[in-house]
């Protein structure tokens, strides 16, 4: 029972240590955004459950959130060349793991999503090709001499 004491006395020390980290990193990340950034973050219901556990992962993820909502509803067209401008040239590096890359992937594409873009289709960009480009197989058809 001894060594079971020590063992439970280590791992109460290593809990505390963890909740202490978690306060001061969710700390330093509340404090580097900007005042608006804060009063947004301080509004959102699901921040307060956040603050309440330090749950860091979830307060970045709303940052994310609150920034790129910003953006995409200020700028769509910066938006999505934005995050297609950092999607595109990703690619997994030499020691990369299989899973840190999946995982970078896969965020990059959320944002693209979530800008309202899409990889490799635009369809107003096609649509607008479509309209205006004399080659299109729409005003080639407009152009055929008709018999």
């Amino acid at each position: 029972t001894l060594m079971l004491s020590k063992d439970l006395h280590v791992y109460m020390k290593r809990e505390r240590m963890y909740e202490q980290n978690k306060n001061q990193m969710f700390s330093v990340v509340f404090r580097q955004c900007s005042e608006a950034v804060k009063a947004k973050l301080e509004a959102d219901d699901w921040y307060k459950s956040l603050g309440s556990s330090s749950n860091v992962v979830g307060l970045l993820t709303l940052v994310r959130t609150i920034a790129y909502y910003y953006e995409a509803r200020q700028y769509p067209f910066l938006a999505i060349h934005s995050a297609l401008k950092t999607y595109y040239p990703h690619y997994q590096r030499a020691h990369a793991t299989n899973d840190a890359y999946q995982e970078a992937y896969t965020s990059l594409h959320e944002v693209v999503e979530h800008c309202s873009g899409s990889i490799g289709n635009h369809n107003s960009l096609v649509d607008y090709v479509l309209k205006n480009d004399e080659n299109s197989p729409q005003m080639c058809h407009q152009h055929l001499p008709r018999s």
